[in-house]
């Protein structure tokens, strides 16, 4: 979501959740800045950020974020999805599976 804050500027950011079949979808979708394939291949890594000379004292950029979050929904055994495209914005879908609670 901060990400997606940070890089829209005058855009649109959408949060969906929705339930799915044995699972829980959330997507955040925005109309900001995207990326371009080659960029997308990158931003699983720490410490990566798409423009290096950029500095953003405002939100405290660290390249950390998507790793985080990509290690927390593996944790959950889930899985997160991104679609961008350079200009028109992206889009991040993060799915989690149902899990049962046992009542004590």
């Amino acid at each position: 979501i901060q990400n997606a804050i940070q890089f829209t500027g005058n855009g649109q950011i959408t949060i969906t959740l929705e339930k799915g079949y044995l699972e829980t979808i959330i997507t955040i979708e925005d109309t900001g800045i995207g990326m371009s394939e080659q960029q997308m291949k990158s931003i699983w890594d720490r410490y990566y950020k798409v423009d290096p000379s950029r500095k953003n004292t405002k939100y405290g950029e660290s390249g950390l974020g998507l790793p985080i979050v990509q290690q927390l929904v593996r944790l959950h055994k889930g899985k997160l999805e991104v679609e961008s495209e350079l200009g028109k914005g992206t889009k991040f879908a993060v799915r989690l599976p149902d899990v049962e609670i046992k009542k004590e």
